[in-house]
C-alpha cells in the first residue's frame, strides 16, 4: 500500500524517539497522572466506521496528496496541530 499511499514508519523503540521529543514533568494537577506501560487495548478500537461512505473520497484525496509529493511526517504534524 505504500506505492499507493503516504509511507509514515513510526519507531517502535523508544530510544529512538529520545532525541525528538521531551518529557515535562507532572507539576499540577491538571495533567492525568503517567501510567507505567502501554496503553490496554480496548474492543471499540477495532471497530469499523458507522457510516464509511466518505472512505473512498478520503483514501483518493490520499493517493493525490502522495502525487503531490506531501510527506507522512508532514501529515503527522497537521493532524497533531
Amino acid at each position: 500500500m505504500d506505492k499507493v499511499y503516504i509511507l509514515y514508519k513510526l519507531s517502535s523503540k523508544v530510544i529512538d524517539w529520545k532525541q525528538k521529543w521531551f518529557y515535562i514533568e507532572n507539576d499540577d494537577s491538571t495533567l492525568p497522572k503517567i501510567t507505567l506501560g502501554p496503553p490496554k487495548i480496548k474492543g471499540e478500537w477495532s471497530i469499523g466506521p458507522v457510516d464509511d461512505s466518505q472512505v473512498h473520497e478520503l483514501l483518493e484525496w490520499i493517493k493525490d496528496l502522495k502525487i503531490e509529493k506531501i510527506s507522512g511526517a508532514t501529515v503527522v504534524m497537521d493532524w497533531m496541530q
